[in-house]
């Protein structure tokens, strides 16, 4: 099972942005999905998930790793 993140969510292991896809019993356990999907954290997707980032996605603006700064 798939789903989308729909709210940041982050401990000091690990993070997930808005409309990020991740794949459940892979990166997170199912309990935690089910607690995510109940609480509105997460909805369901059929979508193909990936935790590969883009370069653009991993850059943080301000910091001069970003282009053009």
């Amino acid at each position: 099972m798939q789903i989308r993140i729909e709210t940041s969510i982050a401990s000091a292991d690990w993070s997930f942005a808005p409309g990020q896809l991740i794949d459940v019993g892979t990166h997170i356990p199912a309990e935690m999905a089910a607690a995510w999907l109940d609480s509105g954290i997460a909805t369901r997707t059929t979508e193909t998930a990936s935790l590969k980032r883009k370069k653009h996605d991993t850059l943080r603006p301000g910091t001069g790793d970003a282009p053009g700064q």
